[in-house]
């Protein structure tokens, strides 16, 4: 039996969605020490009780993140840095490669105007 979408059962479907999943609202809690319970996990005992430790420990997983990401940016940016290296060599050593055929050409062209 085949599913079938009428406009009926379209419209029934339209229903059933509430206009809270329809929603995009903001994650982040406007008070930092009070981050407990609203992510899907507990948040931990810290966070559980609130005031100035959550904040401090929320502090302190901001500047791990964004020393992480920094460290993530370095690193990607090294790794790009060594690509471009490696591939001016390349190029260098084609560059190289070129002349020394076109040379071989010349050199073939005054051979062959000789008798």
């Amino acid at each position: 039996m085949a599913l079938q979408l009428s406009g009926r059962t379209a419209k029934n479907f339209q229903r059933l969605l509430p206009s809270s999943h329809l929603r995009l609202k903001s994650s982040l809690p406007s008070d930092w020490g009070g981050a407990a319970g609203k992510g899907g996990g507990a948040g931990g005992s810290i966070r559980e009780a609130g005031g100035s430790f959550a904040k401090m420990e929320f502090a302190r997983e901001e500047q791990y993140f964004r020393k992480l990401q920094q460290d993530q940016v370095k690193m990607l940016h090294d790794q790009m840095e060594g690509e471009i290296r490696e591939r001016e060599m390349i190029i260098k050593e084609l560059e190289k490669q070129i002349e020394d055929k076109k040379r071989i050409i010349e050199d073939l062209k005054h051979h062959k105007k000789r008798p």
